[in-house]
């Protein structure tokens, strides 16, 4: 498709079974299953306060997080396992959708999350542009969406990247908003 952007992320299908069992005769005891070796390991760990929400990738590896209990955006190098807080919101208690509407430019939901829901005013969109510095973002408040008790799920929209759809799953309602337009519709 002309003019769409590439996508940064892959899918790679498991090369090794996760269960497996060596061909047997009857004679034989069959075991119940033979565990491959884990692919999963820890890049990091937060104290036990933390609670992850969501992430995303950039292009150059690192890791941007978002958590339901911190008004903070922090990044996570994997190969070092180091963290660094990127911005943190004013007046704002959680980040939680998180999504790329172009190379190294993400959007983030941000608002006040309280136990099993938000309070309602208080979500807004901003962006967050690593293409000029990847280090330190240029942070911009984008919009408020004050009818949202909560915005939880984000994700650009395929083959028109500077719009995103988010949802507030408290609602059960979706917006979609174009990232350079404050006029969500």
């Amino acid at each position: 498709m002309e003019g769409a952007r590439k996508s940064p992320y892959s899918v790679h299908p498991l090369t090794e079974p996760v269960l497996s069992a060596p061909a047997v005769s009857f004679s034989e005891q069959i075991p119940l299953a033979v565990a491959a070796p884990s692919p999963v390991s820890l890049l990091y760990q937060f104290d036990e306060t933390t609670a992850l929400e969501n992430l995303a990738a950039r292009s150059n590896g690192q890791l941007i997080l978002t958590a339901t209990n911190k008004a903070n955006v922090d990044s996570c190098d994997p190969p070092s396992n180091v963290t660094s807080l990127l911005h943190t919101f004013p007046e704002s208690t959680s980040t939680l959708g998180i999504a790329e509407t172009a190379p190294d430019v993400f959007i983030v939901a941000v608002g006040n999350y309280l136990g099993l829901g938000g309070v309602p005013g208080s979500f807004s969109v901003w962006s967050m542009n690593f293409s000029h510095n990847t280090e330190k973002p240029i942070v911009k408040n984008i919009t408020a969406i004050p009818e949202a008790h909560s915005l939880n799920g984000m994700t650009a929209i395929e083959g028109s990247p500077d719009t995103i759809s988010t949802t507030s799953h408290l609602l059960n309602f979706s917006w979609r908003l174009r990232s350079p337009d404050p006029l969500y519709l």
